[in-house]
């Protein structure tokens, strides 16, 4: 699907740039290849431009930012009240929407809308889990299992969610039901799920990187992060499905399955990665740091672009749909708009203060105007105009999703899901021709050589003892053997003190007067 504009339609430019098979330049020497393909790209423009024009006249929703009247208001200085005495009923009942559970003492609670944005997953530290239809003010379930449970996700589709706990990852339905538990996953501090390749990825307390395909329960690959440093984040880029993983170093790597070495290793911050927020697109990527700066990165060229600086350190950050930065410490929710330049950026689009509460974590809804603030004493909505996508997409999961448009999905899904394979940093790479694969192919085998011959170099190294081989003593031996003036000197006094050969040395006796 190509991009959508302010007016809710599609762009025929970028439509069309999607639709670019690159086929203006000579792929291929074969006329009856190149010109099937020639034939395929007009096909399909032609198809782009026609969706496109529908897409203008049917989809008439608009979406809009918060604006002031005279360039001396701000925009952040409009408080929750304010909007909503202002909003028609359906968006004062979105956001009016909150769960005041502080008298339970099971918080600080964290929650997660899920893909269609109608069921929200609320789940404590404590144990304390709930599903819920939150646009009816409708209650699924609700469970108590007596451990901790550091994180939560929905997976394929709104029926089914995972749970971090405290040993091990527990697969529930939406009526409570424990389904499975995933006992590779050990530890685990947080979970991410890739939509298009039904995969669960935990990582660990140990900084162990496991990803499950939920469709068949196998374990695709366990990774190993902890030499890079201590585990501290996990998020998914949307766009090529890499997961990055945050360290207490301040480092920064993206993983994929079918690799054991990170893709991409980036030192972002000056102190432990505490979130990691990416773009739906993919270009963008922000960390935020113990240091309380927020590195906002450019993922085609891997260079900082800017930074915001706050008076402590950011514990949670997300963005939504139209790329809304949403960033949480202590008690304060800051959110940033058009932070994608190299200008300074400035006062904050809207924020927010929940007196008496720590922001646990946050939640944008998708195609709705609403982020979700999860804090120590509960949940709470909060209204942030312009967050998300006015029209929604058929195919995939939406609010107005019946039962047997589900079921469909889900089938459709699980017939053209996408192999581990092709997770990689650039995916429109795939389908590509390659111009010259013997050239290739022999870049590849050189470097195998080359590898194969290092290890063998460093496995015929002798063993040695356990301190033979500190630096110390290994410049002490290369002394042994060398003759020098000094050394001369050495065995000089040495014979002195021996005497000639042959003669019999005895010990001096004592001299009794």
């Amino acid at each position: 699907m190509g991009k959508r504009d302010v007016s809710g339609g599609m762009k025929v430019g970028d439509v069309l740039r999607n639709a670019d098979l690159g086929l203006d330049k000579d792929v291929s020497d074969d006329r009856k290849l190149r010109g099937k393909l020639k034939a395929l790209k007009k096909e399909t423009i032609s198809a782009a431009e026609r969706t496109a024009h529908l897409s203008q006249l049917t989809l008439t929703e608009r979406t809009g930012f918060l604006e002031t009247e005279s360039p001396l208001e701000r925009t952040f200085k409009v408080t929750q009240e304010q909007i909503l005495e202002g909003s028609d009923t359906a968006t004062k009942n979105r956001g009016s929407f909150k769960l005041e559970l502080g008298n339970t003492g099971l918080g600080p609670y964290g929650a997660q809308y899920s893909r269609s944005g109608k069921l929200l997953l609320v789940y404590s530290r404590s144990g304390h889990v709930s599903v819920t239809n939150w646009t009816k003010l409708q209650q699924l379930s609700e469970i108590y299992l007596n451990q901790t449970v550091r994180d939560g996700t929905f997976l394929h589709n709104d029926s089914y969610f995972a749970l971090a706990q405290r040993k091990y990852v527990g697969i529930y339905d939406s009526s409570g039901i424990e389904l499975h538990v995933l006992r590779k996953h050990s530890n685990p501090i947080g979970l991410e799920f890739l939509p298009y390749h039904f995969l669960l990825a935990s990582l660990g307390e140990r900084g162990g990187l496991q990803y499950t395909d939920t469709s068949t329960g196998e374990v695709v690959a366990e990774l190993k992060t902890s030499y890079i440093g201590g585990a501290s984040s996990i998020s998914l880029n949307p766009f090529n499905a890499c997961i990055a993983t945050g360290h207490s170093n301040g480092t920064v790597a993206l993983w994929s399955p079918i690799s054991s070495e990170p893709l991409v290793r980036i030192l972002a911050n000056r102190g432990s990665i505490n979130s990691i927020a990416i773009t739906q697109d993919g270009t963008y990527m922000l960390t935020s740091g113990s240091d309380a700066c927020c590195n906002i990165y450019d993922l085609r060229t891997y260079k900082k672009l800017n930074c915001i600086r706050l008076p402590v350190a950011a514990n949670r950050s997300i963005f939504s749909q139209r790329n809304l930065l949403a960033l949480s410490f202590g008690p304060n929710v800051k959110i940033y708009k058009d932070i994608f330049s190299e200008s300074t950026i400035g006062a904050p689009y809207m924020e927010n203060l929940y007196a008496g509460r720590v922001v646990e974590s946050l939640s944008f809804c998708p195609y709705e105007d609403v982020l979700g603030v999860s804090h120590s004493k509960g949940f709470c909505n909060m209204i942030v105009p312009g967050a998300g996508v006015a029209n929604f997409d058929s195919s995939l999961p939406n609010p107005f999703e019946t039962s047997k448009q589900r079921r469909q999905r889900e089938v459709r899904s699980l017939m053209e899901k996408l192999q581990p394979e092709t997770i990689s940093l650039d995916p429109t790479s795939i389908g590509g021709i390659d111009k010259d694969p013997a050239e290739r192919l022999k870049d590849i085998q050189l470097k195998k050589r080359e590898a194969e011959r290092a290890q063998r170099a460093k496995s015929l190294q002798k063993k040695r003892t356990r301190g033979r081989n500190k630096i110390a003593k290994k410049l002490k031996r290369k002394q042994q053997n060398v003759v020098d003036e000094k050394s001369e000197r050495y065995a000089a006094k040495g014979m002195a003190r021996l005497g000639s050969p042959g003669t019999l040395l005895l010990p001096r006796l004592p001299v009794v007067s």
